[in-house]
């Protein structure tokens, strides 16, 4: 299990919005397929919800995070993201074209 990618999962207890301005990237939560991320897509994340964000193996990822009520605590950082993980997620990208 290596961790190369340098992506780790999160949760943030009063929610978090991205928006993404520049490159390809992912959005995954636990549970649920990845999502590509391009120029101007906005993901609006529900507290607690546990997830990563990165770019995609072939692009650089910019975006903005916003955390929409920091009263209610600070980010909870978990297990990184393995990449095996990560690297399935291209192979299934191209299974897909």
């Amino acid at each position: 299990m290596n961790q190369v990618v340098g992506i780790t999962g999160i949760k943030h207890p009063g929610g978090q919005i991205l928006l993404v301005t520049g490159g390809r990237g992912y959005y995954q939560e636990e549970g649920k397929p990845a999502q590509e991320l391009n120029p101007g897509d906005v993901v609006k994340i529900a507290p607690h919800v546990k997830h990563w964000h990165g770019a995609t193996p072939d692009s650089w990822f910019v975006h903005l995070s916003v955390e929409t009520n920091i009263n209610a605590g600070p980010a909870e950082w978990l297990e990184p993201v393995t990449d095996e993980e990560y690297l399935a997620l291209k192979e299934n990208e191209n299974n897909n074209l």
